[in-house]
């Protein structure tokens, strides 16, 4: 099952929602929402864009069958090493247009990653171990990402 509440303008949740434990996907764009979602954990697909979000809570790792997830669109300086750990079934991470300053060591966990997003972030680099998953990233955006330098290796 998948449910949108795309623009709703929710300031919370609704407890109900946590009850819904065949829930596999979760759109929550453009609301106002803290997050406290990670007890869904069959969840494969989370959209979290323009929400405000400034961090991303290390139980983002906790959503281990999560797929895709969309944090465009915040205010995120920084991803927790969690998320790399956690979920490893990530095929697609969507982090454009926040403020992200590096991407932690871990991505080359990510095994099944296919779609990786920076767009409009201030990334002072890549780290080295993105070199690793070139093979199966299908598509790297990182257009308007000031300051990277390339990768050698």
């Amino acid at each position: 099952m998948e449910l949108s509440l795309l623009g709703c303008q929710l300031e919370r949740l609704p407890s109900t929602l946590m009850a819904l434990s065949s829930l596999r996907g979760l759109d929550l764009s453009h609301n106002s929402l803290p997050l406290a979602l990670f007890t869904l954990r069959r969840l494969r697909r989370l959209l979290l864009a323009g929400n405000l979000l400034e961090q991303l809570p290390a139980e983002v790792g906790a959503l281990v069958m999560l797929a895709e997830l969309d944090v465009n669109a915040n205010r995120l300086e920084e991803l927790p090493p969690e998320l790399f750990a956690g979920c490893t079934h990530l095929s697609s991470l969507s982090v454009a247009n926040n403020s992200l300053g590096a991407v932690p060591p871990g991505m080359s966990s990510l095994s099944q990653l296919s779609r990786l997003d920076l767009r409009g972030n201030s990334l002072g680099g890549l780290p080295a171990e993105l070199g690793d998953c070139v093979g199966r990233l299908s598509a790297v955006h990182l257009c308007c990402s000031y300051n990277i330098h390339p990768i050698y290796r």
